[in-house]
C-alpha cells in the first residue's frame, strides 16, 4: 500500500510496471511487489497523463504541457486553456483537448503540433483511444458524444446521449464501445453510433468500466462485475 499527500492524477496499468502520477506532480512506480518514486513533484499539477514506454505528460498550473519519455522532456504551450490529456496506445501522439471543445496534436517523434476543426462547442470532459489508434471516442458535457476518425480527421458520428457519461472503453477489436451511465452499460455499436445493447447494474453508482483480455470489468461502490465483452448481458460473476 502506499499512503500519500495527494490524489491519483493519472494511472498506467502493466503486470510488472505500473506507473502512477499523483496532482503533486510526483511519479511512482511498480517494480515487481514494491513501489518507488521515480520523481519528485516540483509544483502541483492540473492533469496529466502516461502512455507506454515511459511516456508521461503533465499539465503545469501555469497552462505549459511537459512532455518526458526516458530522462528526456520536452516543453509545449497550447493554442488556449488545455483541459485533457491522453496518449495513443502506441505511443506515437499526444491528444489534447482544449478549453471550448477544440483539439490539438503532437506528434511526439517530430514535436510536430496540429489544430483540429472540430466544430465542437462543449467543453470536452474525457477522451478514449481505441487499442488501434485509429478511433477516438471525445465525451463532452450535456450528453455530447463524437468519434473521431484519426487516419482521416473528421467525425464519424456525433450524437446526444441523455444521460450522465461515468466511463468508457472500447473492445478489443475497435468495433464496440460500451459506455457506463449511473447504473447501467450500454453497448453502442462503433460504425454506426448506435445503441445495440443495454444491461442493468444493481448497485447504485458504476464508478468504472475497462476490459481485460475477453473479459469487460465494471466497479460500482467496491462490487466488480465481469462480462463476457462479445455478450455484454452474460454475467459471469
Amino acid at each position: 500500500a502506499l499512503q500519500a499527500d495527494a490524489a491519483v492524477s493519472a494511472f498506467y496499468p502493466d503486470p510488472q510496471n505500473s506507473r502512477f502520477i499523483f496532482r503533486d506532480g510526483s511519479c511512482w512506480r511498480q517494480n515487481g511487489t514494491e513501489l518507488e518514486k521515480v520523481s519528485s513533484g516540483d509544483n502541483w499539477i492540473r492533469t496529466s497523463a502516461l502512455g507506454p514506454d515511459g511516456l508521461s505528460a503533465i499539465l503545469t498550473l501555469e497552462g505549459h504541457i511537459l512532455v518526458s519519455q526516458f530522462g528526456q522532456t520536452t516543453t509545449h504551450t497550447p493554442p488556449s486553456a488545455a483541459v485533457q490529456l491522453t496518449f495513443t496506445p502506441n505511443g506515437t501522439l499526444l491528444m489534447v483537448a482544449l478549453a471550448h471543445g477544440g483539439l490539438w496534436s503532437i506528434q511526439l517523434s517530430t514535436q510536430k503540433t496540429t489544430l483540429l476543426i472540430t466544430g465542437l462547442k462543449e467543453n470536452i470532459k474525457s477522451m478514449v483511444f481505441s487499442r488501434d489508434s485509429r478511433w477516438l471516442l471525445v465525451c463532452g458535457s450535456k450528453g455530447a458524444l463524437g468519434l473521431w476518425n484519426m487516419s482521416v480527421g473528421g467525425w464519424l458520428w456525433r450524437i446526444r446521449w441523455r444521460r450522465t457519461l461515468v466511463a468508457a472503453c472500447f473492445s478489443s477489436d475497435s468495433k464496440f464501445l460500451y459506455l457506463s451511465s449511473a447504473n447501467e452499460l450500454v453497448v453502442f455499436a462503433r460504425a454506426k453510433g448506435k445503441v445495440i445493447n443495454r444491461t442493468r447494474i444493481l448497485d447504485p453508482a458504476v464508478d468504472m468500466v475497462s476490459l481485460s483480455g475477453d473479459r469487460l470489468c465494471l466497479a460500482a461502490h467496491g462490487a466488480l462485475h465481469f462480462f463476457q465483452w462479445r455478450q455484454p448481458n452474460r454475467r459471469l460473476c
